[in-house]
């Protein structure tokens, strides 16, 4: 479930301010980088364990 600053908006619902339908979430992600002899080599990116941003309108960018 995402929570949201403003206490008039729910999820699934278009932005109060601007009224857009497209909602952006922020979700970290992790490179694994290998150490070898000094350099690093690019492994993967995988999803990273943690809170989630707060959801943010694609237009305005006002957070919710």
């Amino acid at each position: 479930m995402v929570t949201a600053n403003n206490t008039d908006w729910e999820e699934g619902e278009p932005c109060p301010h601007c009224g857009c339908e497209y909602i952006a979430i922020k979700v970290p992600r992790e490179d694994v980088y290998e150490s070898s002899g000094g350099y690093f080599d690019y492994m993967k990116t995988t999803d990273y364990i943690g809170q989630e941003k707060d959801p943010m309108c694609k237009d305005c960018e006002e957070f919710l």
